[in-house]
């Protein structure tokens, strides 16, 4: 079979044509896939603080034991030593996820809990300062964009037992949009009632910076004292 010049020329076209096409579906899938993922973590990584930490049940509550009873726990662990470490200077870098469906690395968050002495004889408890609590959170993205998260590794800072909370005691309700809202169910004593109470304490992390890691602590909390007012 006799082919001129202009068909092997056309064949040739439309073979370069079929693999310019081939490549360019191959980059564009590569790329949604790659930019998918890339999109949903970059409305999630970076790093975060601590902007506020509610008491969410109806009633007021005495942490500090200093008679004065209200939901704003900033205002109820100061005074106390060492709770702006868990409340102020406490950075979470959220590490951005790698695949789909695909847990990220761990992040920790740090929060206070009540120092305690229990005397026996009294059956009453008396405030000697803040403990710590720290618990590690992973999440994942499924093609969806749809963010499911991991609560594991719950440790206590000073061997403290009483009043830690479980992994079933921590929801991650809604990460985006430059906030992470955490709420965890907390045992804590009343000075006001004199009781043990339980109930729900929302903490509202919010992004300072996208990038996780931009910088250290040292160079993070000048830039946050300095803004925390326009929070």
């Amino acid at each position: 079979m006799y082919y001129s010049f202009r068909d092997v020329l056309m064949m040739k076209n439309k073979k370069t044509i079929i693999l310019c096409l081939i490549t360019f579906a191959l980059i564009v899938c590569s790329c949604t896939k790659d930019d998918g993922v890339s999109r949903f973590s970059k409305d999630i990584a970076g790093q975060y603080m601590c902007e506020s930490a509610v008491w969410m049940s109806d009633n007021d509550i005495d942490i500090n034991g200093d008679s004065v009873s209200g939901k704003d726990l900033f205002a109820e662990f100061s005074g106390i030593d060492w709770a702006e470490e868990a409340l102020n200077k406490s950075v979470i870098h959220v590490i951005p996820v790698r695949d789909f469906n695909v847990l990220s690395e761990s992040s920790f968050v740090k929060i206070p809990l009540q120092g305690l002495k229990y005397d026996e004889n009294s059956n009453t408890y008396s405030q000697f300062g803040v403990e710590f609590c720290a618990f590690g959170f992973a999440y994942s993205i499924n093609p969806d964009g749809m963010v499911s998260f991991s609560v594991k590794d719950i440790i206590s800072i000073d061997n403290i037992d009483t009043f830690l909370p479980k992994s079933e005691d921590i929801k991650i309700n809604s990460i985006g949009n430059n906030y992470l809202y955490i709420t965890v169910n907390t045992l804590f004593y009343d000075f006001r009632t004199a009781e043990l109470v339980s109930g729900p304490v929302q903490y509202t992390f919010r992004r300072l910076y996208s990038d996780p890691y931009k910088c250290t602590l040292d160079t993070f909390i000048p830039y946050y004292s300095s803004n925390k007012s326009s929070l």
